[in-house]
């Protein structure tokens, strides 16, 4: 979708210079001739191209800006997305660390209660040999 913004951004800026280039080619003393604009806190004299291309340029600007800001955006949200991913997959395994310490504590204590086992059957075995 990002891509196919930035190509229709760069095709708007291509064909909006194409049509200057076409009028101005054609209409050359329309665009020399100065002309006095008032903008309300004062007046000055300059080319109409040169008002026509800065408003466009402007456009432009703002075009590149609000699709720059949503590419922001979207990389944001997918680093957000994968930080999320990242934190629960190591909340995850150290749930499971946890686990298995706790089910190997309870497994360590239950060999040692066997061994301990063992142990006596062995000593009483062996009393029994001596005894026999």
């Amino acid at each position: 979708m990002i891509k196919f913004l930035k190509f229709i951004q760069a095709l708007l800026v291509i064909l909006y210079i194409l049509v200057n280039i076409y009028l101005m080619v054609f209409n050359w003393n329309v665009y020399t001739v100065s002309m006095d604009l008032n903008y309300g806190f004062g007046s000055f004299s300059a080319p109409l191209f040169l008002v026509v291309e800065t408003i466009g340029l402007i456009l432009i600007f703002l075009l590149w800006l609000t699709v720059y800001s949503k590419d922001l955006r979207y990389e944001i949200s997918k680093l957000k997305r994968e930080k999320d991913i990242h934190t629960k997959n190591s909340d995850t395994h150290a749930d499971t660390s946890e686990g298995s310490e706790i089910n190997l504590n309870e497994r360590v204590s239950q060999l040692q209660k066997q061994m301990d086992e063992l142990a006596n059957l062995l000593k009483k075995s062996e009393s029994l040999d001596i005894d026999s």
